[in-house]
């Protein structure tokens, strides 16, 4: 191979990479697995440093809440939608800056593809899985790059799951991508493959 070839892939390989680099990396794990409720999850920022917490408690109508643990305040409420047709859940989430709750609903789309819809605060979102694939990807409704993607692991169902979670756009709060995985993990443990 001579050195043009070679300068040409690296220089492809490296300017991808440059293209994909996360703002921020989450480790979410799943801290355990209930059919009666959402599953909790620990969120880090680091091996070492817990950023959020995801409880869920027992109701006719699954809910769950998102603390930020530096404040221990509720940053996020989601209640489950129960539907036929189209489920999915309401949620709020908490401005810092105005004190104020933004409300949004995430819609889960049938289809080979399971895709799902965020609508929140002007903003349509969708976070889409190709069949087949462990990566979920969320993307404006007219797609204008990927803003986060999290992969699912080859085995879902054991305990101490962990979901690494990559941000590559400020235009959202982070609590979105929770919400999304959660809800996506929650569908898929429960056997949801529409």
């Amino acid at each position: 191979m001579n050195i043009i070839s070679l300068t040409l892939i690296i220089s492809i390989f490296v300017g991808k990479n440059s293209l994909t680099t996360a703002n921020r990396s989450y480790l979410v794990k799943r801290d355990n697995f209930n059919v009666f409720k959402f599953s909790e999850f620990s969120i880090f920022r680091s091996e070492h440093h817990l950023a959020y917490r995801i409880k869920s408690s027992y109701a006719f109508r699954r809910k769950l809440e998102i603390i930020d643990v530096s404040t221990n305040q509720v940053v996020c409420r989601l209640t489950n939608k129960i539907s036929l047709t189209q489920p999915g859940a309401d949620f709020s989430i908490l401005n810092s800056t105005s004190d104020e709750w933004i409300t949004g609903k995430i819609l889960r789309k049938a289809g080979l593809n399971q895709k799902y819809r965020i609508k929140w605060d002007g903003n349509d979102i969708l976070m889409k899985t190709k069949f087949n694939s462990l990566i979920t990807t969320f993307e404006h409704e007219y797609p204008s790059g990927i803003l986060a993607k999290f992969k699912r692991p080859f085995f879902p169902l054991i305990f101490g799951v962990e979901f690494d979670l990559q941000i590559f756009s400020n235009d959202l709060p982070d609590i979105i991508y929770f919400i999304g995985l959660v809800m996506k993990d929650q569908d898929s443990s429960a056997g949801f493959k529409g």
